[in-house]
C-alpha cells in the first residue's frame, strides 16, 4: 500500500534550561590536614600508600616489571619538594620468563624494612585493600593526593573523608544536620593555609564547585574567621563565623558576615543555625527567635550582651547571641556586622540571581528579543515572574489596602512596580544602535518582619 506525507512537522525545543544559583547547600571549611594517599591495584593485590603527615605532600609511587629473575626491591629518591618530589620505587620480582612474582604483602613487607619508605624515617604507611596475596602488576608513576571538595549527605559519610568523630569537622557539621529541618546536602572543603583563603576560594570556584552559599569554618582563630569573612565579602554569598569572644567583632562592619558570640564554640551553634534555616526557601524567615537543637544560651551577662548585640553607639560590629525567651534558648537578632538583617541579605540576592536567570533564559531560548513595545513587554513579564515568586516566598509585602492597588496596580498581588520607558521613540538613538535599553527600573517592598513590639494598657479601676 503506497502512503504519502506531504507535511513536514519539525519540532524544536526552545525551553533550555539555565543553571539556577542555589541558597540551600553550605560550604564547610575545614581545617585538618588530610593525609593524601593513593591506591595501587585492586582486590587482593592492592595496596593502599598513605602519607605519615598531614596536609599537602608531594610523592610519588611506581611499580616496575623489568628483567628476569629479578629480585623485590623498594627504593625513595628525591627531595620531597614540589620540583622535586619523593619518588619511591617499587622493583617488582620476576621469574626466569620476566613474570612478576611479588605479592602485595611481599610489597608492604619490603617497604616496611627500607628506613626511607614506610621503615623508621619512612614518609608512608601502607594498608591491604584485600588480603595482600595478590601478584602484582606494572604501574606506571601514581601521585598521593586528595580530593579537598567532597559533598555529604549524612554525618556516616565523614569517615571516608578521614574525618573523626573527635574532629572539630565532625562536631560541625553533626551540629548542622542535627536539626529539625537540615541541609540534604553539606559541601566540605579542605584549607590548606587560612592566610591564603580567598586564593584558594578562587580556584574552587574556578574549578566548577560554586553551588554553595552560607559558609562555615572549623577555625576559632580571629584572624582566620577574620580572612575568610573579607574573602566571601565580593563574592555575593554570606559567612557564618562563631567565637567565645566579642573581640571577633572588632572593626568589624559586613553585610556578608555573621558571627554568633557564644561561651560553648565547641558545639559550633553558627552551624546549627546555619543548618536550620538553609533549607528553607531564600529570604522567607528571619533569623531571630530560631530554636536550635542542641545549643543552649550563650551565657554572657545582659551587659555582655548589649555590647555584642551593639546596643550601645560604642560598641564594635553587630553580633547576635542565643539568649533565653520566656525559657526557651533562641538566636538574637539575626544580624550581619553592618547592622543589615540576614533574611534582607539573603532576599536581595535571591531577587539579583533570579532576574539574572530569567533573563538569560529570555535570551538563549529566544531568536531576537525585538527593539518594539513587545520587546519591553517580555522584559516587564519576566521581572514580574520573579517579583511574583519572591512574594510567594514572603520576600515582598503583599497588596492589602486599596492605597496599595492605587500605588502599585490593582492586578498586583505583591508591593512592586517596573517603570519602562515610555515609548520606543523616547530612548536616544544612539542607544537604540547599541541596542541598550537604559532606563528599566522597579521599586519593591520587602515584607519585612515584626521582631520588637511596644504594648501600652491603661488601667483603670
Amino acid at each position: 500500500m503506497s502512503t504519502i506525507t506531504p507535511q513536514k512537522i519539525n519540532i524544536n525545543l526552545r525551553t533550555l534550561p539555565i543553571g539556577q544559583k542555589g541558597f540551600g547547600m553550605p560550604l564547610v571549611l575545614c581545617g585538618k590536614a588530610i593525609q593524601y594517599f593513593v591506591n595501587i591495584l585492586t582486590g587482593n593485590a592492592g595496596i593502599r600508600w598513605m602519607a605519615r603527615t598531614g596536609g599537602v605532600t608531594f610523592i610519588r609511587v611506581v611499580y616496575v616489571v623489568s628483567g628476569n629473575n629479578t629480585a623485590l626491591s623498594v627504593a625513595r629518591s628525591g627531595a620531597g619538594s614540589e620540583s622535586d618530589p619523593y619518588i619511591i620505587t617499587v622493583t617488582v620480582a620476576t621469574n626466569g620468563s620476566g613474570v612478576p612474582t611479588s605479592t602485595a604483602a611481599q610489597i608492604k613487607a619490603a617497604a616496611e624494612v627500607a628506613s626511607s619508605v614506610a621503615g623508621g624515617s619512612g614518609v608512608v604507611n601502607l594498608s591491604f585493600l584485600g588480603d595482600g596475596t595478590g601478584v602484582v602488576s606494572a604501574v606506571s608513576s601514581q601521585t598521593l593526593g586528595y580530593t579537598r571538595y567532597a559533598e555529604i549527605s549524612e554525618i556516616t559519610d565523614l569517615s571516608d573523608l578521614q574525618v573523626l568523630s573527635s574532629d572539630p569537622e565532625y562536631a560541625l557539621v553533626n551540629a548542622l544536620l542535627s536539626q529539625e529541618v537540615r541541609p540534604s546536602k553539606v559541601a566540605l572543603y579542605f584549607v590548606v593555609d587560612w592566610a591564603q583563603i580567598a586564593n584558594e576560594l578562587a580556584s574552587l570556584i574556578n574549578s566548577g564547585k560554586n553551588a554553595w552559599y552560607k559558609v562555615l569554618a572549623t577555625t576559632r582563630n580571629t584572624s582566620h574567621l577574620q580572612a575568610v569573612a573579607n574573602a566571601i565579602a565580593p563574592l555575593k554569598k554570606l559567612f557564618f563565623g562563631g567565637s567565645d569572644s566579642a573581640g571577633l567583632l572588632s572593626g568589624r562592619n559586613g553585610d556578608r558576615e555573621v558571627f554568633l558570640i557564644h561561651k560553648e564554640t565547641t558545639k559550633y551553634p553558627e552551624a546549627a543555625w546555619v543548618g536550620l534555616m538553609a533549607p528553607k526557601l531564600a529570604g522567607s524567615a528571619t533569623y531571630a527567635y530560631k530554636r536550635l537543637s542542641g545549643q543552649g544560651v550563650s551565657g554572657f551577662s545582659q551587659s555582655e550582651s548589649a555590647s555584642i548585640l551593639k546596643e550601645s553607639p560604642n560598641s564594635d560590629g553587630f553580633g547576635n547571641i542565643i539568649a533565653d525567651y520566656s525559657g526557651v534558648p533562641v538566636t538574637w537578632e539575626g544580624k550581619t556586622t553592618s547592622g543589615q538583617y540576614i533574611d534582607v541579605v539573603v532576599a536581595k540576592d535571591f531577587i539579583e540571581a533570579r532576574l539574572l536567570e530569567g533573563l538569560a533564559s529570555m535570551n538563549i531560548n529566544t531568536d531576537k528579543v525585538h527593539y518594539t513595545s513587545q520587546g519591553l513587554s517580555m522584559y516587564e513579564a519576566k521581572m514580574t515572574e520573579v517579583f511574583n515568586q519572591a512574594g510567594d516566598q514572603n520576600i515582598l509585602g503583599p497588596i492589602e489596602t486599596e492605597e496599595d492597588r492605587k500605588a502599585f496596580g490593582a492586578e498586583k498581588r505583591f508591593k512592586f512596580k517596573i517603570f519602562l520607558p515610555e515609548s520606543i521613540e523616547s530612548i536616544p538613538q544612539n542607544d537604540r544602535a547599541d541596542r541598550v535599553i537604559p532606563s528599566i527600573r522597579a521599586r519593591l517592598v520587602l515584607g519585612g518582619a515584626i521582631h520588637k513590639a511596644t504594648i501600652d494598657i491603661d488601667i483603670t479601676v
